[in-house]
């Protein structure tokens, strides 16, 4: 489990936690909590969270992301994994 929460994250920290986060090879769980990730940042990091060999669950609720943000999220994360628990609410 990886969590961070209540901290804004913008686009260049998000792209490089993510891409840190990439080299691990038990992480099953990423949360980002109420981490201000609008849809762009968003649409950018779910895909390097997904080459995760053991991803699982990637949670991003409480971020400022639209409904329109979050259908294209879980369409296109489940076009990668069809297992991916994908949390935006």
């Amino acid at each position: 489990l990886f969590k961070v929460s209540d901290v804004k994250m913008g686009y260049e920290g998000a792209m490089a936690l993510c891409n840190a986060l990439r080299t691990s090879t038990s992480l099953e769980t990423v949360v980002l909590w109420k981490c201000r990730l609008d849809d762009y940042t968003a649409a950018q990091i779910v895909p390097l969270l997904l080459q995760l060999p053991r991803i699982r669950t990637i949670n991003l609720g409480q971020n400022v992301l639209t409904a329109d943000g979050k259908t294209f999220l879980e369409n296109s994360a489940k076009a990668v994994n069809p297992y991916i628990d994908l949390r935006m609410f």
